[in-house]
């Protein structure tokens, strides 16, 4: 297979292709959006109307308004008092193995130079000269038990928080003295007094009123409105003149395509993606996994599958205002013409609520969601918190997840302090006062809290390598101040080579839902990613491409036993570098060639320019920022990420070579 860093013109292609299919969204997606503007507008003229016809009443009899504060008052501590109990002893799922979760813990701070530095980020930046034994015992104690030292001996579990104990000091070469520094704090949010910051009535209202503009808003683009049980959701039916017309999905086959079906010789430009390998590629025995988008119904390939029409997207939205700021995003995915079923979760959209369910209560609700719409599986799209509803989704019920999109994830290294430490003990520091006020509005609100910290388990909601479905796309925002954007991308890049990662240098946390050409950037290359997640069965059939014995020569994301190293040669986009015109431009890099057995090939790098950039056809070493020291060679083709940035890096392995 020719490298696709030999010329210029695979990678002008796949970026032509892929602003295609991004501006094929923006007509319809504008026109969706307007409607939804021209509801919420009306929806605003009659609320300025029923409070204008209101105004003399509050003139006349302002006590009133005072009262009914004051009642709230009451009503808001006799909830706080409810939701701030923390009992100690609470457990997460009954199958978990705190002895498991601990070792593959270990396993991934190896990535870390210092765990020293990872230890004192836990105790709130105490000096790691400060600590005892007996604190890091209760540390571990409570991260895997969910329990105080003292609680886990009379469990006879004491020898076991001994044990991890060891080990962390043996793999790590710590001495810690015996004793404990009374003096010392870690980060327990599960126990520590809920941060909230109270709110009067006159708040909850306003956030009502800016959910009946929401309501208003997607009624008016098309969207019906529907409960089942406690759950608000919203579906836009698809329209299937615009699945067809150039998304992928049924209908007529999209220019440049070929049927994932047939074989043939070397990669590909299929739809502006790298097919790498021989052909086909294992969707089933001797199936074809990478298919083209668009053929005649599902693309021909030994998955079968169901056709993506009849399959919805499903978007699990994060923490603010529920629903409203993803009017943008809501507008882009319906312009694909698919069904999209919006979830809304109250009680982390800074509402009044009287039910406020833990993560795996809220997947419930999901799954009576979709059985209600009568739909056996949907393409998750989930962002911030919504990604943690999503874990639990694919976790519990994984034949409900055909395929699996990631923004701005918070279910990745869980063990790390940064997000625990920037959403709920420091301020907030975006840079901007604007967004420092949000996250930190946000973040302490009553029902936000307390969602977030009691009964929130990071053993449940983390999914680890093993765990990622293939073909799965993970967006991340450069800037992001909850997540480490760069070692996310490089941690993916190093442990689940089958996912996909775009980032965005440009944006903070959340600031997608606000830069829609990024959306459809982002939906251009969602597409292609369901369609073949669909065509080979979904997620929990071995998701995108998932390579049968025997498989051909192995396509983007599957490989089976014999697939010819589908697993080792995969299409990536990783964190941008800058060329020496300062464009910012991504690396798809169909890496690791020889990685696994039979892979047979040499890396290769495509590459796509970032919005406003241009394409620039690089090798790997460009995936570091200029002037970076190069990292060794490491085993299994394997480039360590880089050690960069934060004081908690990943770096060389520690059993490998200098």
């Amino acid at each position: 297979m020719a490298p696709a860093d030999d010329g210029a013109a695979p990678a002008e292609a796949a970026e032509a292709a892929e602003a295609a299919a991004a501006a094929a969204l923006e007509r319809p997606a504008r026109r969706i959006l307007l409607r939804a503007a021209a509801g919420a507008a009306a929806a605003g003229a009659a609320a300025l109307l029923v409070a204008a016809a209101l105004a003399p009443l509050a003139l006349v009899s302002p006590l009133l308004y005072f009262g009914a504060e004051a009642v709230f008052a009451l009503l808001y501590h006799q909830k706080h008092a409810m939701l701030s109990h923390a009992p100690r002893g609470l457990r997460p799922v009954d199958d978990y193995d705190p002895e498991e979760v601990f070792e593959k813990t270990l396993e991934h701070l190896k990535m870390f130079e210092d765990v020293r530095a990872f230890l004192s980020m836990w105790f709130c930046g105490a000096p790691f000269e400060s600590l005892r034994r007996g604190n890091v015992e209760e540390l571990l104690a409570y991260a895997f038990l969910y329990k105080p030292p003292e609680d886990a001996a009379r469990d006879g579990r004491g020898p076991l928080v001994a044990r991890m104990a060891d080990r962390l000091c043996a793999v790590w070469g710590l001495e810690l003295p015996p004793g404990y520094n009374p003096g010392l704090k870690f980060m327990g949010h599960l126990w520590d007094p809920l941060s909230h910051m109270w709110r009067p009535l006159a708040f909850y209202v306003a956030m009502e009123a800016a959910a009946a503009a929401k309501n208003a808003a997607l009624l008016a683009a098309g969207f019906r409105r529907r409960r089942c049980g406690q759950i608000t959701y919203y579906v836009r039916p698809g329209d299937a003149a615009g699945g067809a017309a150039g998304f992928g999905f049924g209908g007529r086959r999209r220019r440049g395509g070929s049927d994932g079906g047939e074989s043939g010789g070397g990669g590909g430009w299929v739809n502006g993606w790298r097919r790498c390998g021989g052909g086909g590629g294992g969707g089933g025995e001797g199936g074809g996994g990478w298919s083209p988008i668009g053929g005649d119904g599902p693309a021909r390939s030994g998955g079968g599958g169901s056709g993506s029409v009849d399959v919805p997207m499903l978007l699990l939205h994060g923490v603010g205002m529920g629903l409203l700021p993803y009017l943008g995003l809501l507008a882009n995915l319906a312009a694909t013409g698919r069904t999209v079923i919006a979830v809304e979760f109250r009680h982390v959209a800074m509402r009044w609520s009287s039910w406020t369910p833990t993560v795996d209560e809220a997947a419930a609700a999901v799954d009576a969601v979709l059985a209600r719409e009568r739909a056996p599986r949907a393409c998750v799209v989930a962002h911030s918190y919504g990604t943690a509803v999503a874990s639990r989704l694919l976790q519990t019920r994984p034949g409900r997840v055909a395929h699996l999109a990631l923004c701005d994830p918070v279910v990745f290294a869980c063990f790390m302090p940064r997000l625990l430490r920037r959403f709920f003990y420091d301020a907030p520091a975006t840079g901007s006062a604007l967004a420092d006020f949000a996250m930190a509005s946000a973040a302490r609100e009553l029902h936000v809290a307390a969602s977030l910290s009691r009964r929130f388990f990071w053993t449940d909601i983390i999914l680890w390598e093993n765990q990622i479905p293939p073909g799965t796309l993970v967006v991340l925002s450069g800037r992001d101040a909850l997540l480490a954007a760069r070692e996310t991308a490089l941690w993916l890049e190093w442990h689940a080579p089958r996912v996909l990662v775009m980032v965005n240098p440009r944006l903070a946390h959340a600031q997608l839902l606000v830069d829609l050409p990024w959306q459809r950037r982002v939906i251009a290359a969602l597409l292609p990613l369901q369609a073949a997640a669909l065509a080979a069965g979904g997620a929990a059939g071995g998701g995108c491409g998932g390579g049968g014995e025997g498989g051909g020569g192995g396509g983007g994301c599957g490989g089976g036993e014999g697939g010819g190293g589908a697993a080792a040669r995969r299409l990536r986009r990783l964190y941008p570098a800058r060329d020496a015109d300062g464009a910012a431009v991504y690396h798809g890099a169909a890496a690791n060639g020889a990685a696994s057995s039979g892979s047979g090939g040499s890396a290769a790098t495509a590459v796509a320019a970032a919005p406003g950039g241009r394409a620039s056809p690089r090798g790997a070493a460009a995936l570091r920022a200029p002037g970076a020291a190069q990292p060794p060679p490491s085993r299994g083709g394997r480039a360590p990420p880089s050690p960069e940035a934060e004081p908690l890096l990943p770096a060389r392995p520690r059993d490998e070579p200098e």
